[in-house]
C-alpha cells in the first residue's frame, strides 16, 4: 500500500469511529463510577453494563449488527459480573433514570420498595412487634438501575434538589407499577446481582402546607394524610396515634 493511500484509510476509519460515538451519545449516558451505561430513550430509561451496550442497541432499538459490532469493539471493557453496586442512600439523582415514590424500612433502613405492602411484610416488623416498639415506615424517593421495567430493582434513596436544579430528571408516572413488575421486584425471588445483561448473556413539607392538610386517603387498612400513614386499627382500638402497630412517616 502506497503512502498516498494512508490518508484515505485513516479518514475512513475516523468516519466509522465518529459514527459509533454519535450513536453512543444519542442513546447513552455513561457512569464510569458504577460501570453503567444508561439508555436515555423514553421506552428504556434504564442502565446496562457497557459491554452489553451494543447488544442492547441491536435487540431493543434495532440498530444494525455491523454498527453494534463496532460499538462493542470500541468499548472493549467490562465483563459479565462487572457490577459495581448501587449509589448510597441520600445521593443526588442519576440523570436519565426515572424517580419513584417509595418506602423504606425505618428499622434497618436498608429494605426499600415501591409498594408499602412489600415493606409491610419485611421481617423487621416481627422483630419490632416482639419488642413492643412502633414500626416506622418512611416515605422516600427512589431510583434503580432497572428503571421502570428492568430486572435490576435494587433501590437507593435519592436527594432531590430544589428550585428546579433537577430539571433534567423526568419523573416516572406515580401510578402503581404493573402486577408483573411487583413480581419482578420481589426481593425473595431476585438474586442480588441481577440485571438485564445476565439474562441475555447466552450470546420536608412547610408549616402552611401541614396546617392546611385535612383530607385523608385510605389504602388497604392504612389511613393517611400529608403527615404520613398509620395503621387504621390503632384508632379503632383507642390507641394513641403513635402507639399503634405501625407508623409511617415522611
Amino acid at each position: 500500500m502506497s503512502d498516498g493511500q494512508d490518508p484515505a484509510v485513516s479518514e475512513g476509519e475516523e468516519t466509522r469511529v465518529e459514527e459509533v460515538r454519535a450513536v453512543l451519545r444519542e442513546y447513552f449516558i455513561f457512569i464510569d463510577e458504577y460501570q453503567k451505561a444508561i439508555c436515555v430513550r423514553e421506552q428504556c430509561r434504564k442502565a446496562v453494563e457497557p459491554w452489553y451496550a451494543g447488544t442492547h442497541l441491536r435487540k431493543t432499538h434495532k440498530v444494525s449488527r455491523v454498527l453494534t459490532k463496532r460499538i462493542s469493539k470500541m468499548i472493549r471493557q467490562g465483563e459479565k459480573g462487572s457490577d459495581k453496586g448501587i449509589p448510597n442512600d441520600g445521593t443526588l439523582l442519576q440523570e436519565g433514570l426515572p424517580v419513584f415514590d417509595g418506602f423504606r424500612c425505618g428499622g434497618c433502613s436498608q429494605f426499600k420498595a415501591r409498594s408499602m405492602r412489600e415493606v409491610e411484610g419485611h421481617y423487621c416488623r416481627t422483630i419490632w412487634h416482639e419488642e413492643d416498639k412502633d414500626y416506622i415506615i418512611e416515605q422516600v424517593r427512589l431510583q434503580s438501575w432497572g428503571g421502570w421495567g428492568g430486572s435490576d430493582q435494587r433501590f437507593w434513596v435519592v436527594e432531590e434538589l430544589k428550585d428546579g436544579e433537577n430539571e433534567k430528571i423526568e419523573e416516572a408516572p406515580v401510578e402503581e407499577a404493573p402486577a408483573t413488575m411487583e413480581e419482578e421486584a420481589d426481593p425473595k425471588e431476585i438474586p442480588y446481582n441481577n440485571s438485564e445483561e445476565s439474562e441475555d448473556w447466552s450470546e420536608e413539607d412547610g408549616p402552611e402546607e401541614r396546617e392546611g392538610c385535612k383530607e385523608k386517603e385510605k389504602f388497604d387498612g392504612w389511613e393517611g394524610d400529608c403527615f404520613g400513614w398509620k395503621w387504621r386499627e390503632a384508632e379503632h382500638a383507642g390507641w394513641d396515634e403513635m402507639a399503634g402497630d405501625w407508623v409511617v412517616m415522611y
